[in-house]
């Protein structure tokens, strides 16, 4: 008898490491994706949604099962991403005005599949994640466990001193999700991604010829980006990690905070304030992934990505 994967909706801002975190989900042999839902964040919605819709395409996954949703701010997206989310890579395509349907795909997807696991990964600013919740709260408790990729614990900010850049986004939306979600939130916090790099030369390990030349004219710019802005040589696997935790929970080590994120207008926009005292008040602890066994996420990178059944197509 084979092994239940785990049904897994992806909310993304596709983003280089978005398009990793997306190949190794669908090559997971612990997961199906069901969807994936877009938010501004790496870049405008319009680039993203295109992006995920250019990434899908060439690993055969449905586009009717993309759903574009929050444009966010519309201003000041990650450069180190390149100028239109994908690194040097520019799709032909140019990108098109859409019209927001994340929320009710987010919905029916909480609200199928019986009694199965269902997992949402949150890999972009929770702008539709926040919106979901404000609208069908109720099909939030029969979500299985909600991977958050964003906030800090004790390392610096990689968007200003001290706020990550998926809170910094939309820090009103991470703080009502952080507080009001009521199934189990798993929170990848900087501190473990900046552990979590591969120098690029590993990418030789990935078996298809063509998927290996795409990946790595996908991720030089953002290895060059990385090692000027962060002073880390190689690629950060910021949302690969989250898809590593969705596949196999039990490779972390967690520890359970209140959590709750600065909406003001200071310098620290967007931090995530992890309330350590022990009498904290009540609010929903998120789980913070503090540790994890990073040769096993290397080696479920590669497996997913070398189970993915890539198509090179014009670009």
């Amino acid at each position: 008898m084979g092994m239940t994967r785990k049904r897994v909706l992806i909310d993304t801002d596709p983003g280089v490491d978005d398009t990793l975190a997306i190949y190794m989900a669908l090559g997971s042999p612990q997961l199906s994706v069901d969807a994936i839902t877009t938010c501004a964040g790496n870049a405008s919605i319009e680039y993203v949604t295109r992006n995920a819709a250019f990434i899908c395409r060439r690993v055969q996954f449905p586009l009717d099962q993309i759903f574009p949703g929050s444009a966010g701010r519309g201003a000041d997206f990650a450069r180190v991403h390149g100028s239109e989310g994908l690194g040097e890579i520019i799709p032909s395509v140019p990108p098109v005005p859409v019209r927001a349907a994340a929320v009710g795909a987010i919905k029916r997807f909480l609200e199928s599949h019986g009694e199965e696991e269902r997992i949402i990964v949150a890999v972009g600013p929770l702008s539709n994640i926040a919106a979901a919740l404000e609208s069908c709260r109720e099909a939030f408790e029969r979500c299985s466990r909600l991977v958050i990729l964003g906030g800090t614990f004790a390392a610096p900010g990689n968007k200003g001193p001290v706020a990550e850049f998926n809170f910094s986004c939309d820090p009103e939306a991470a703080d009502y999700v952080l507080t009001n979600c009521p199934c189990r939130i798993e929170m990848i916090p900087l501190d473990i991604c900046m552990r979590a790099v591969l120098p690029l030369d590993r990418f030789e390990e990935i078996r298809d010829v063509s998927l290996r030349k795409f990946l790595f004219r996908l991720c030089g710019v953002y290895s060059a980006a990385n090692h000027q802005e962060e002073g880390i040589e190689g690629v950060i696997l910021y949302d690969p990690l989250a898809i590593f935790c969705a596949a196999q929970p039990e490779a972390f080590r967690f520890e359970r905070y209140s959590v709750r994120v600065d909406t003001g207008n200071s310098v620290a926009r967007g931090y995530a304030v992890v309330d350590r005292r022990l009498s904290a008040p009540g609010e929903p602890p998120v789980s913070i992934a503090m540790d994890c066994d990073l040769r096993d996420l290397y080696r479920a990178f590669f497996e997913g990505l070398n189970r993915v059944s890539f198509s090179e197509l014009p670009e």
